[in-house]
């Protein structure tokens, strides 16, 4: 073979040697990038699954409803009773006295007994009839309130002031009385008597449950 083709073939022989190597190298390199660039890829995966787990979550939009405007119910109308006549008030706990003033300002008729109660404060009424709200006529009805007292001694009935003794003056009131204020008013032999208690001894009227009878009661 003559000299330069074989100084040819070698020079074709290294050139193919080197770009081999190089081929290789390339091939690596290539290898290694893909593989930095995987990593890369699950460490950017990894730190955004972690900052999704430790972000606050957005809360979904709601709808803001506006509450349903209500109108103040309008207190009910007290109904006003006909001419001469009254609806009974409530007058339990209320004190005697204040009681007292109530109904001689509203022009009430009213009757109250003094029972022994040591459940409630003295002179305080506990119990009433009719019942609050009833329709009474002022003219001819009563209202009977009972009265707390811690203890009284009933009296004989004082003397008493006669009144009328013609025809039947009693009408459908007895021997057991009736309280009226501090007024006692009772029928005796076919006549209405009463007392001013208050006048007599500055005391009360009441129901004298000895007796059984309606009765003045002094201190």
């Amino acid at each position: 073979m003559r000299p330069i083709l074989k100084f040819a073939l070698l020079a074709l022989f290294l050139v193919s040697i080197t770009a081999c190597g190089s081929s290789e190298e390339a091939v690596a390199t290539a290898i290694a990038k893909t593989a930095e660039g995987q990593a890369m890829q699950a460490l950017v995966q990894t730190a955004t699954a972690a900052a999704l787990a430790t972000d606050t979550p957005i809360p979904s939009a709601t709808s803001t409803l506006t509450p349903t405007v209500t109108d103040t119910p309008a207190p009910t109308a007290v109904p006003v009773p006909p001419a001469g006549m009254a609806y009974v008030p409530d007058f339990i706990g209320m004190e005697l006295s204040e009681a007292e003033e109530f109904l001689e300002d509203n022009d009430f008729r009213y009757i109250y007994v003094a029972l022994i109660n040591r459940d409630v404060p003295q002179w305080t009424i506990y119990e009433q009839e009719p019942a609050p709200g009833t329709l009474i006529n002022l003219h001819d009805d009563r209202i009977r309130i009972v009265v707390a007292v811690y203890e009284f001694t009933p009296t004989p009935r004082p003397e008493p002031r006669a009144g009328s003794s013609s025809g039947n003056a009693c009408g459908d009131i007895t021997y057991v009385g009736y309280c009226d204020g501090v007024y006692c008013i009772w029928c005796e032999d076919n006549q209405l008597w009463y007392i001013d208690c208050y006048s007599a001894c500055g005391g009360t009227c009441g129901w004298d449950p000895v007796g059984g009878i309606y009765n003045c009661f002094c201190p």
